[in-house]
């Protein structure tokens, strides 16, 4: 591939007539090559003649595609759908060729990405500058290796750096241009019974009144009012429509026989399922009045917001739904039977989608006897009309039932990767190990219905390294290695490889199968292991972690020390100033983490000095993660929670449910400034006064009793007052400042751990 810089204008050629993809298409090549080159970019409809002084980049349709035909998989029309080919065709003249404008638009991203060194990441762009673009020497035709490249977006109410539900539209715009960017296809929406998530369709339905205030929750987690039912109706049809013209499809998520909690209360003569999460609220199967409403509201759902022809539904989820596991297996069953017959008289086209999580949790995290015996899966599966099903096996990285199932016994299915369980936000993961998981499945001759991969995320919006990875593997797991994913991560990144020694050492660190919860964040949080916070006698495990950290304390620190070797020349790009501040705070994370365990060790030992010191170094990694925090604007719940409030008619509720989704059991209990201010920081340092009280009384024991009641009160204030931070307590400089004054204020700690573990070997 050669440059020839002599060109100073270039022609995009788009296909006549254009639809508005293959303009889009043209639009964004034709963007893309004057933020990179300057040149003066003219989209046409025929090709100019050529001349020295200029570039012609020709999409077409049709023509230039055939070599696709003959690739393997282009018997499958939408893997021949979504593929493309790029060849040169002389001097300073390319062709990008489909069949579809769908694979016209990915050819054009994997043009600018694979050629030009464009860098897609899902919180921003790296385009290098170039004195002109490359078209000599190019040649690929590509088909993805399946049909569907599936994304969820998770709806909690929590930040909208995490989670969809208060993204704005245009924060939606954004996140639906990086899905077709990574070449994902496909999407979920779930349209449970409430006004947040169907909007007009609920009101309408159920008789809902948007404008009456309403604090109920589920389980304890928020809700089913925020904004006017036409306000969310119009944030999720234009959403909607705009991913649709990028060619991303959209998968609808049901909940059959559940309505409204006004809606029981309407309606006590119907008969309800019993043994679901407090608050839910579902029409028993048998009840002729569940299929009724089912029908009412999904088919409003359908006129007002279309169809894919996609509906998703696993009935009772999580739950027992009756105290008797045959008849909680019964319900289970026909209540799947009854929403497939509905689905398909409601589309003749239908495909219902269901999961595996409901087999996968009861078998991981329900007590007690088990619904779903291999002899109940068994039956289930083959009860069911398996020719109108899509099943994605959900922790099919780490918990895969496909085999167990022979392939789910011939319907069409797709593998799962379930990543940030309980919407975990810290670098954690295994690259090398799904690389070799979904290659292994790639070359499986048994999963032949294997229809592609399902990136089922509890949060998103960080872990970029593991996630770019996962749509790379999406669209074509079989070239790909670590090393080169690595690599080409920090050229499309950071413009070169500079920090790839960085990376290398943040893979050893945290994505080799390692990542660890900061146990500020789960202190307390039952839904869980006891090794999420084992500073309590009765949460006390054989290995807490304690002894690794050192040595993945000593990695981070190198991560560190090596990206900031490149402040100077990275300092203007956004993405380097994002990760570095992430690994700073990833670093700090694991550093207080081992202060809080020695701190724990000071205490029992009867060492209060090494209590002091330890429980200061804790004290220090949290303040100096919150003056990293107070400098991004993205981390601050309050101005989320002052813009949704601008919305006219927002439920008055909306903080407590924005505030409650962030604490709630401890489960999604993701990075937020205010949170850090009020909430963890004030939490661990009840803990550590504690410890240090007892240990001048020479008490060597602390019990989650000692505590409990006070750490409530801290939850209390933070769901019920004012959660904004005075201007005094935020950093008073940039995050590259903050950055750089903690490393240096955590490194003596850092060292002092590692000196510590190194005189511990030696005496061993």
């Amino acid at each position: 591939m050669t440059t020839d810089s002599s060109a100073r204008q270039v022609v995009v050629v788009e296909p006549r007539p254009a639809s508005w993809l293959t303009h889009h298409a043209a639009s964004e090549l034709a963007e893309y090559i004057r933020r990179m080159t300057g040149s003066a970019v003219i989209i046409s409809g025929t090709p100019p003649e050529s001349n020295d002084r200029m570039t012609v980049i020709e999409l077409s349709l049709g023509s230039g595609a055939e070599r696709l035909r003959s690739l393997p998989g282009a018997e499958n029309a939408e893997r021949l759908r979504d593929g493309f080919v790029i060849s040169s065709q002389g001097p300073r003249r390319l062709t990008i060729a489909a069949v579809a404008p769908e694979g016209l638009l990915y050819g054009v991203y994997e043009y600018l990405e694979r050629c030009c060194g464009v860098g897609f990441f899902w919180d921003g762009e790296h385009i290098p500058e170039r004195v002109d673009v490359p078209v000599d020497g190019t040649d690929m035709a590509v088909l993805p290796r399946w049909p569907i490249r599936n994304y969820s977006l998770p709806d909690g109410w929590g930040l909208a750096k995490y989670y969809m539900h208060f993204r704005t539209q245009e924060h939606r715009k954004l996140t639906a241009e990086w899905l077709a960017k990574r070449k994902v296809n496909l999407s979920i929406l779930g349209f449970g019974p409430s006004i947040a998530l169907a909007g007009e369709s609920a009101a309408r339905v159920f008789g809902l009144d948007d404008t009456r205030p309403d604090n109920f929750t589920i389980d304890g987690y928020p809700g089913v009012l925020d904004y006017p039912a036409t306000a969310r109706t119009k944030l999720i049809k234009d959403y909607l429509d705009y991913c649709r013209r990028l060619g991303i499809r959209f998968i609808y998520g049901f909940c059959y026989g559940h309505v409204p909690h006004q809606f029981r209360d309407q309606h006590p003569e119907y008969r309800y399922v019993g043994n679901l999460y407090d608050g839910i609220a579902a029409i028993h199967p048998d009840d002729p009045a569940c299929e009724r409403w089912m029908r009412r509201f999904s088919s409003d759902i359908i006129a007002t917001y279309g169809t894919d022809h996609l509906y998703h539904d696993v009935p009772y989820a999580e739950n027992t739904a009756d105290d008797d596991l045959d008849q909680s297996f019964r319900l289970k069953l026909n209540a799947s039977l009854h929403l497939a017959k509905l689905y398909r008289e409601l589309d003749e086209s239908a495909i219902w989608s269901m999961d595996t999580w409901d087999i996968t949790f009861m078998r991981t995290f329900h007590k007690g006897p088990l619904v779903w015996t291999p002899e109940r899966v068994e039956q289930y599966f083959k009860s069911l009309p398996l020719d109108m099903m899509l099943i994605y096996d959900t922790w099919g990285d780490e918990k895969p039932s496909y085999k167990e199932t022979d392939y789910y016994y011939g319907a069409r299915w797709a593998l799962g990767v379930l990543h940030s369980f309980q919407g975990d936000d810290h670098p954690h993961g295994d690259l090398a190990d799904i690389i070799r998981r979904i290659q292994d499945l790639s070359a499986d001759p048994k999963a032949s219905n294997c229809q592609g991969i399902y990136v089922v995320a509890e949060s998103t919006g960080h872990n970029i390294v593991f996630f770019d990875l996962l749509t790379r593997l999406a669209w074509n797991p079989d070239c790909v290695t670590l090393d080169d994913h690595l690599s080409g991560f920090a050229r499309r990144r950071y413009g070169g490889e500079l920090m790839l020694p960085a990376l290398e050492l943040l893979v050893r660190a945290v994505y080799s199968g390692g990542g660890r919860w900061p146990i500020y964040k789960k202190l307390g949080c039952h839904a869980g292991p006891s090794f999420w916070w084992p500073v309590f006698e009765e949460k006390e495990v054989e290995d807490d972690g304690y002894a690794a950290l050192p040595n993945e304390i000593g990695l981070l620190r190198q991560v560190v020390e090596s990206a900031l070797e490149h402040r100077e020349r990275l300092r203007g790009n956004p993405l380097y100033v994002i990760d570095v501040s992430d690994w700073c705070r990833t670093y700090l994370n694991y550093v207080f983490n081992w202060a809080v365990l020695d701190a724990y060790r000071g205490l029992k030992a009867g060492d209060v000095e090494r209590l002091r010191s330890s429980a200061q170094a804790a004290r220090e990694c949290l303040k100096h993660i919150e003056d990293i925090l107070s400098t991004r604007q993205e981390f601050s719940l309050s101005a989320q929670i002052d813009r949704c409030m601008k919305v006219p008619g927002t439920n008055p509720y909306l903080p407590w449910y924005m505030k409650k989704h962030a604490v709630n059991v401890l489960y999604a209990t993701n990075e937020n400034y205010e949170q850090m201010h009020w909430f963890y920081a004030p939490r661990i340092e009840v803990y550590l006064r504690e410890i240090e009280k007892r240990a001048m009384h020479a008490v060597k024991s602390i019990n989650w009793s000692d505590v409990e009641e006070r750490l409530g009160q801290i939850e209390k204030r933070w769901l019920d007052g004012d959660i904004t931070v005075p201007e005094k307590h935020r950093f008073g400089g940039t995050t590259m400042e903050a950055v750089e004054q903690a490393a240096c204020a955590v490194n003596s700690t850092s060292l002092r751990i590692m000196s510590q573990e190194h005189q511990a070997r030696n005496h061993l």
